[in-house]
């Protein structure tokens, strides 16, 4: 499937002081999946969507109306069917290969997304494991699956959205990230076949890319080289006049109402349907000539 720089048509609305309510359905990948770590002060960190670490993130998206599901332990058609985006978390990483994403699963995710889905991956710098199962393998298996691919370790403290006039930056762009790798984060080449949507540094026009997007088919990917902006290290729903949201926030609304003005991917009907179908209404013409005959 051919992937190309993201051109998003849909209208999405820009809100600035407040949060939009939308109904969309997330999913994404559960426990046994993402990574967990206990932090020094005995906090445990569990990465998926449903755990402490994105709890900011998930809070923020039932406030607005959105439902996030139960997390998948395998990702397939039918836990898909009702979900308008879906978000990874961060994969599990060191000597745990629970959360690359199989062959099936790539298989599955690809045809969603190309129906018409919406796929937020979330991938972390290089840095945070030197085991054999490190966080650009658990996330690149992931991103492998649209052609996109981080590395590196970038960032640590700062970055800025670019002058983009993509709605997916719509009350964000050119604005300063200033959420961004609360260590470093991993890096998407410069030339890919996407948009860059935000860069590590201070400049909106230089740095590495840590933040993209790219059309897949009638679906979109939004792929980050890093979880901080999006997890409780970084991410909160309004900045600190308690009201007006952070531009975080603002990106995930805008990802949230691209996935709701997605027009759903038909479904296919079984190829016996249509005989069988057209059988049903041979038998009604001859039930109905032997009325008349009779």
């Amino acid at each position: 499937m051919k992937s190309g720089i993201l051109n998003v048509v849909a209208t999405i609305a820009v809100v600035g002081c407040a949060h939009s309510a939308s109904a969309a359905v997330v999913g994404s990948l559960d426990g046994s999946r993402t990574h967990s770590v206990t932090t020094t002060a005995g906090d445990l960190r569990e990465g998926n969507l449903n755990g402490t670490y994105y709890s900011n993130l998930r809070n923020h998206l039932t406030s607005g109306g959105s439902t996030v599901k139960a997390g998948a332990a395998t990702v397939t058609a039918d836990y898909l069917a009702d979900v308008d985006l879906f978000v990874t978390g961060t994969p599990t990483l060191n000597t745990n290969t629970a959360g690359l994403a199989s062959e099936a699963e790539k298989s599955v995710l690809r045809d969603w997304v190309s129906a018409g889905g919406v796929a937020f991956l979330i991938g972390e710098a290089a840095s945070m494991s030197s085991s054999s199962i490190g966080s650009e393998l658990a996330a690149n298996s992931w991103l492998g699956i649209f052609d996109l691919a981080i590395e590196g370790n970038y960032g640590r403290g700062t970055g800025r959205w670019t002058a983009s006039e993509n709605a997916l930056l719509n009350g964000v762009n050119n604005g300063s990230l200033n959420t961004i790798a609360t260590n470093t984060g991993g890096a998407f080449a410069e030339d890919g076949a996407y948009e860059i949507l935000a860069r590590y540094g201070t400049s909106a026009t230089r740095g590495q890319a840590a933040i993209v997007a790219l059309q897949y088919g009638k679906g979109y990917v939004i792929a980050s080289g890093d979880s901080s902006p999006f997890s409780n290290e970084r991410f909160t729903s309004v900045i600190n006049d308690g009201v007006t949201l952070s531009k975080s926030a603002q990106f995930l609304d805008n990802i949230v109402a691209l996935s709701e003005a997605q027009q759903p991917a038909p479904v296919p009907l079984p190829g016996t349907l249509p005989l069988a179908l057209a059988g049903l209404g041979v038998l009604g013409l001859v039930r109905r000539r032997r009325i008349n005959d009779a």
